[in-house]
């Protein structure tokens, strides 16, 4: 952060305290309500997707690279064996 952007910085931080001490007992302590009362929203609305998709990547890392990896080797193989069984056949 360059110092020219502190000063500026330091007065909007002024600002929003004088604010806060200007409209404590207004706007602010229902604005301080309305946040906490859907914060329980919030963190369904962002940690629960989340929390999805950590699992699901789990998932995936653990259980269905492996066995896909699997598939896709033996399908490889078998039109090896498949190619080589032709051949000699010829």
């Amino acid at each position: 952060m360059r110092l020219r952007k502190l000063p500026a910085l330091g007065i909007a931080g002024l600002l929003v305290v004088a604010l806060m001490l200007f409209l404590r007992d207004t706007s602010w302590d229902r604005g301080v309500g309305y946040v906490m009362g859907a914060l329980p929203y919030l963190l369904f609305i962002i940690a629960l997707p989340l929390i999805l998709y950590v699992l699901l990547r789990f998932a995936y890392r653990m259980f269905a690279r492996p066995y896909l990896r699997f598939l896709r080797m033996r399908r490889y193989l078998n039109n090896k064996e498949l190619h080589e069984a032709a051949r000699r056949g010829r």
